[in-house]
């Protein structure tokens, strides 16, 4: 027997408004419409009543929402015997001796003649036709409307069958209630009808079904126990507000000249990425050490950067240690890789250059195209594949990847190359100065969009927030993502391939890279409790060391290109590429279904050890 579970996390559906058409002989009706949620919800039709036919067309345009609705007739004319027909294509009134109604009854104010009706948004946008048949009626004295409205219903999900995994890690079908507490949704394995995607809600601790887009979804549920990093997605605190200032504590006195207003809890928050929810670290934690893979015969330890809104998990390099429960200073040269060609010095001994040369757009790029020297044009500048020209600082971490780890023979089975990591060579939207309105390519001056998110009209005060986000291309002052910025601009791969995102899209990236690995973003370091030209020593990615992040920042009047990065004291900067100052910090991506050992709380004495085929 199927088993119909209700599910209240689906999705929260409000009707802003309610659509009324009234009704005159022989007249069109006019177009109304109302928002739901990201959708729109139109209704148009005509009224022909010497042949006694009324006909209407719901259409629902946005980015693939199930919206639920009912019609209700209201009018003076009383006991109006009726029929219903619809259809998903128009057709021609003699057709309807073909069809059988899907309501009839007898017309009264206030009757609902569609009751708890489902359709899907979609760009184009997505329609269904009706066929309002009336009997006794007088042309005289027929007055009458239909009104749109909230159905307030919520899609039924008939689950199949649901499998619980038990100890020794296989699943066995259970015809017991589902489990509310220690389990998750195994995403890799539970499926549902309809293009429906099943997981978990962790602050109801249920399941919870998105990119639904029709009703009477069927499912077929696998539950795993949970894992520590579950855990983290669980006890997220929720979203911060406003970036107004550094992740500060009460106490900390050196957090910039006002940034104790800017007091969140230290812990786990989220933000929306291109995939769905993620989750970030954010102040002074402890707790999002990793252990994973070798350079030479020491352990590789990182820092959990967030977990990624498609389940993967972000995480940066933190040093090694020979052992897997004495972590690694947390300050140091020793936080950022070993160059093969350092150009450091004394002070700088792991320094590398991001590019070498500097005089062109091209080279904010983490890869860029070598070909003309000079770029005429944005495209040219910033358009990114396989055949593109590595940065000096994605060739130093290539040689280190191959070279002096053994992550390349563990890529496959736990190194996710979907996901990607963005470099924003979008160009900014907000001004910066009268002489930052280049487009991005040659020596022009150019500010990049990253500085619309840090620099407000040239204001960088506590008072004026930042505007950090996770989603590549994304515009702010927009409110949009650009889907072709986020194909240029997302470095994936090596043998990425398209997956889907938030709202069930498709995200694509360059498919360029040629090791999965990438740098931290200046929006991350926000997120994590940076501020740009404020100093912040007291959150987890300060490191007493100048490193690069991959986010373009402008090029100058000298044509010099620049980048952001992260200064000794934790504060968001941006330097030319050609700087011999800033370290390399490689971000990696590790798989949704990465397995821990299960002791690990994630501290820095007991680190989440990723359990691989050599542990």
């Amino acid at each position: 027997m199927k088993k119909k579970l209700f599910i209240a996390t689906v999705g929260v559906f409000l009707l802003t408004g309610v659509i009324s058409l009234s009704i005159f002989s022989n007249k069109d009706i006019k177009t109304s419409t109302i928002s739901i949620n990201n959708s729109k919800l139109n209704i148009v039709g005509t009224l022909n009543l010497k042949e006694s036919i009324s006909e209407f067309k719901v259409t629902a345009t946005g980015s693939n929402e199930l919206l639920p609705y009912n019609i209700i007739y209201n009018g003076s004319n009383t006991n109006l015997t009726y029929k219903l027909y619809k259809t998903s294509e128009h057709i021609t009134k003699d057709k309807l001796k073909d069809l059988t109604p899907v309501e009839t009854g007898t017309l009264n104010d206030n009757t609902t003649i569609i009751k708890d009706e489902f359709i899907t948004s979609t760009t184009e946008g997505d329609n269904m036709y009706y066929y309002l048949v009336l009997e006794n009626i007088s042309n005289n004295n027929f007055k009458g409307e239909l009104k749109l409205v909230n159905s307030n219903a919520k899609p039924n999900i008939n689950v199949i069958a649901a499998y619980i995994e038990g100890d020794d890690g296989t699943y066995t079908k259970t015809t017991e209630k589902f489990p509310q507490t220690g389990y998750t949704i195994d995403t890799e394995r539970s499926v549902c009808s309809n293009g429906a995607i099943p997981s978990w809600d962790n602050k109801n601790n249920g399941l919870l079904v998105t990119s639904l887009t029709k009703n009477e979804t069927e499912c077929y549920l696998y539950y795993r126990k949970k894992t520590p990093i579950d855990n983290i997605q669980d006890n997220s605190l929720g979203t911060v507000d406003s970036f107004t200032g550094p992740s500060c504590e009460a106490s900390s006195s050196n957090c910039g000249a006002s940034g104790a207003t800017n007091m969140q809890q230290n812990g786990v928050y989220e933000a929306e990425d291109d995939f769905g929810t993620s989750y970030y670290y954010r102040g002074t934690v402890d707790n999002n050490w990793v252990v994973f893979g070798k350079e030479g015969e020491a352990h590789i330890w990182w820092r959990i950067i967030r977990i990624n809104g498609n389940g993967s998990i972000r995480i940066i390099y933190a040093g090694t240690s020979t052992s897997t429960t004495e972590a690694p200073n947390t300050t140091g040269d020793e936080t950022m890789i070993n160059p093969k060609q350092s150009t450091g010095n004394s002070t700088y001994k792991r320094a590398v250059y991001f590019n070498k040369t500097s005089n062109d757009n091209k080279y904010i790029g983490y890869m860029y195209n070598s070909t003309p020297a000079a770029s005429t044009n944005h495209d040219q500048a910033h358009k990114v594949d396989s055949s593109s020209t590595k940065s000096d600082v994605l060739t130093q971490i290539e040689q280190w990847y191959n070279s002096d780890t053994n992550l390349s023979s563990l890529a496959d089975k736990y190194i996710d190359v979907d996901t990607g990591f963005c470099s924003d060579s979008t160009i900014a939207k907000i001004s910066h100065g009268s002489s930052y309105t280049g487009q991005g390519y040659g020596t022009q001056q150019t500010a990049y969009a990253g500085l619309d998110r840090v620099w407000q009209q040239g204001n960088t005060s506590d008072a004026n927030p930042q505007t950090p986000t996770f989603k590549c291309g994304y515009t702010i002052s927009a409110q949009q993502t650009d889907t072709a910025a986020i194909k240029r601009d997302l470095y994936t791969g090596p043998n990425a391939t398209v997956t889907k995102g938030n709202n069930n899209e498709s995200v694509e990236g360059n498919n360029a890279l040629p090791v999965p690995a990438g740098l931290i973003t200046m929006d991350e370091v926000i997120y994590a409790g940076g501020f740009y030209l404020k100093a912040n020593a007291n959150y987890w990615l300060t490191t007493d060391k100048l490193y690069w992040t991959m986010t373009p920042s402008y090029t100058n009047s000298s044509g010099n290109a620049s980048v952001f990065v992260v200064g000794t004291n934790g504060q968001l900067n941006n330097n030319g590429v050609i700087s011999t100052n800033y370290g390399a910090r490689p971000v990696i991506n590790l798989k949704a279904n990465t397995k821990f050992a299960p002791e690990g709380d994630g501290t820095a004495g007991n680190p989440y050890v990723v359990i691989t085929d050599n542990n």
